[in-house]
């Protein structure tokens, strides 16, 4: 018997809160619609939001829930499902990782965020392991790896390197054949199926058995397609972050400038919130105070005009400025506001609330399509 994997409970238990007015298998709603229109207004993170979809999915993979292949199904209880409910343990350890991973792109780095962000973070991740684990999984592929995980950790303290888990879990797998990583992503899985509670299989088993079960709903074999499959095809998709775009009118050149910009970010599958996309009537304080607490990122057009109106609290750049101070006393550390450079130096056009903030150089004399796709990277992933 493993140790509990209580994160992954937590989730579980909110997403079949969904499902309390069902009184029977076959019943269910369409969940993600659903989720994704309470998420907001519960203010979660897109960390929270992301785990919640991974984890109806891997419900889904191991029985619990039935769905078509599409972007946003209907979800409905199998009969495994409705028992969780009236009170059967949950299945918390079994996870197919290849599944929930695009491994179609040769980009170790953003492999390896796609599996941090399942296995990574204690307290966060759904399936959270410690090193010894990790390090045990991935020894086999490992080149010039040698000793055991105490060994090693100690040899890291001794060269002064890292002993960070995200540090070196992410040199470990740059550190193994790009073939090799299906084969690593599987026997990872197995060891978290040996690390958490009531373990379905044992090392030397086969995974496809536990796929290809057919799922009994209404006392009818559910078998319009392969829940392996149906996996594959469905990736986990985040909702769109929103991004608010905050400058000041100063001319006609300036103006369309960010109203391209907002356009180019619309296009890259972000929801941008801006002054021009707003109805007439909307009462605009209001409007602002709700917008800086519901936007995911905030992108200061900063130019020495703006920085003008917001120090010396201007306008409606002033009546931002004091929402985005406040905002930030909360938590200084927070990196949801991204300053973009478009006139003048870091000196001449950043507000003081900004301080010594990282920002994106976007000037008449910077690369647009760089600097733009490093913006795009920079709100996706961060």
């Amino acid at each position: 018997m493993g140790k509990e994997n209580t994160i992954y409970k937590e989730y579980a238990k909110y997403i079949f809160s969904y499902f309390e007015n069902c009184n029977a298998p076959g019943q269910g709603l369409f969940l993600f619609r659903s989720i994704e229109a309470v998420a907001r207004k519960e203010r979660r993170t897109q960390t929270e939001i992301n785990h919640i979809r991974l984890v109806v999915y891997n419900l889904y993979e191991n029985g619990y829930f039935v769905m078509p292949n599409e972007p946003m199904p209907f979800v409905k209880l199998t009969e495994k499902g409705f028992n969780y409910i009236q009170g059967d343990n949950l299945i918390s350890n079994s996870i197919q990782l290849e599944n929930y991973i695009d491994l179609s792109k040769n980009d170790i780095d953003s492999i390896f965020r796609q599996l941090w962000d399942i296995i990574g973070k204690q307290g966060e991740a759904p399936f959270y392991i410690d090193g010894s684990t990790y390090f045990n999984a991935i020894y086999p592929y490992a080149k010039n790896l040698s000793g055991n995980y105490s060994t090693f950790m100690d040899n890291l303290r001794d060269k002064d390197q890292s002993t960070s888990r995200i540090v070196w879990f992410k040199e470990l797998l740059k550190g193994i054949d790009r073939t090799d990583i299906p084969n690593f992503l599987h026997d990872l899985s197995i060891a978290i199926g040996k690390l958490y509670e009531e373990i379905p299989k044992d090392e030397d088993s086969d995974w496809d058995e536990l796929f290809n079960s057919p799922v009994i709903l209404d006392n009818k074999k559910e078998t319009a397609s392969n829940p392996k499959e149906v996996i594959k095809e469905i990736k986990i998709t985040p909702m769109k972050k929103n991004v608010f775009i905050t400058y000041c009118w100063e001319d006609d050149a300036h103006t369309s400038w960010v109203h391209h910009l907002s356009e180019d970010l619309e296009k890259a599958g972000f929801n941008i919130i801006i002054d021009v996309k707003q109805p007439l009537g909307i009462e605009l304080n209001k409007f602002m105070e709700q917008t800086i607490i519901d936007a995911d990122k905030i992108l200061i057009i900063a130019t020495p005009e703006y920085k003008d109106r917001a120090d010396n609290r201007k306008y409606g750049v002033g009546y931002e400025t004091s929402l985005v101070t406040a905002d930030l006393i909360k938590d200084q550390n927070r990196i949801k506001f991204i300053p973009i450079i478009r006139k003048g130096s870091k000196d001449e056009c950043y507000p003081n609330y900004l301080g010594n903030r990282k920002g994106l150089p976007m000037t008449e004399k910077d690369d647009y399509a760089k600097a733009l796709n490093e913006l795009i990277q920079n709100i996706a992933n961060y």
